[in-house]
């Protein structure tokens, strides 16, 4: 899911979203809406939403208290620690070449 360090990613940040979305709809398939809405901060609307193929805006924390009641799944403010940590090593180990980027803006 969201938090687990990548090798490898789709061709585009919409391809990314998409599979992402698709983990959350299967555990918000699992519960509900309704269980969803009261498990978490997320309200059954955007959890409905979620469902039905919609791509609501969600943080980081939100994300993770759904991804959390998967079993197995460590609880929220881990998996937010775990993708942020991620992040941050992804970051510091990214090769960067100033003027491509340079060029880009």
């Amino acid at each position: 899911m969201f938090y687990e360090q990548r090798m490898t990613v789709p061709d585009s940040p919409a391809a990314l979203r998409t599979a992402y979305e698709a983990d959350l709809r299967s555990v918000i398939d699992q519960y509900g809406p309704d269980e969803i809405a009261n498990r978490t901060e997320i309200d059954a609307e955007t959890a409905s939403a979620l469902l039905e193929g919609e791509s609501p805006e969600l943080t980081l924390e939100a994300v993770a208290q759904i991804q959390a009641l998967e079993d197995g799944e460590p609880d929220a403010d881990e998996l937010v620690m775990i993708a942020c940590e991620h992040l941050l090593l992804g970051m510091s180990t990214a090769v960067l070449d100033v003027d491509a980027i340079e060029t880009e803006l």
